[in-house]
């Protein structure tokens, strides 16, 4: 879904625009997107992707404050998924709270990989205006450039890591392990119904037996008399 909410984000400047400004004119467009990128995951054919929905969090104010811009530019949109009862029971509102801070993470993650693009083709414009240019203090500014593309090439990695990571193990591996927690207290459940049934008809089977047998017993005592 992050991908699909930066359909129209060239530059990052764009995103930022786009977060403040147009998304308090609703979360359809949003919902849109969300749906949209469910389509082209390998969650299409998934039965419970209707069940996702994005909200807005607190009151649903927009942050216009300069702390806004940047890898916190979403942080006022959640990830949501309706729970009907019974499931409600396993999945509380602390539990989904996980995997929307995780959501929220992950956007702030991909807003870092494209604040690093900008970043990258910034230094590029600035590398080969230099080396078209044989200034002496122009080629050490260009020595500073590298160093600083370096750099950038290293944290890139990083957060790329960090994404691809947190994706593969506190996401996916991390709900595949409840799922299979699920399936094993849905078997126990099923295994508890069945011990209930088999001693509800034993008890049955008891009382019947107590019942043919005080029947037996007075029948004995009736024929008993009239001898």
């Amino acid at each position: 879904m992050v991908d699909c909410l930066m359909l129209k984000t060239k530059p990052s400047s764009e995103v930022q625009k786009w977060s403040v400004t147009e998304a308090n004119k609703g979360l359809s467009e949003i919902q849109g997107l969300l749906e949209l990128s469910i389509q082209k995951s390998s969650c299409e054919q998934d039965s419970h992707k209707d069940m996702l929905f994005v909200y807005m969090k607190g009151h649903g104010k927009f942050p216009l404050s300069a702390s806004a811009i940047g890898v916190r530019s979403f942080d006022f949109l959640g990830l949501g998924y309706h729970v009907h009862w019974p499931l409600s029971v396993v999945l509380t509102p602390a539990a989904l709270k996980i995997y929307a801070d995780i959501f929220s993470f992950l956007i702030e993650v991909k807003l870092a990989i494209f604040s690093l693009t900008d970043v990258w083709c910034s230094l590029k414009d600035l590398m080969d205006a230099t080396n078209k240019d044989k200034n002496y203090e122009l080629q050490l500014e260009a020595g500073h450039l590298n160093i600083l593309m370096k750099m950038r090439h290293q944290i890139n990695h990083f957060v790329s890591t960090l994404q691809q990571y947190v994706e593969s193990q506190l996401s996916h591996v991390s709900w595949c392990r409840f799922l299979h927690s699920l399936e094993h207290k849905v078997y126990m459940k099923k295994k508890a119904y069945q011990m209930m049934e088999t001693m509800k008809k034993y008890q049955m089977m008891k009382t019947m037996k107590k019942y043919e047998m005080m029947k037996t017993m007075k029948n004995y005592k009736t024929n008993d008399y009239y001898s």
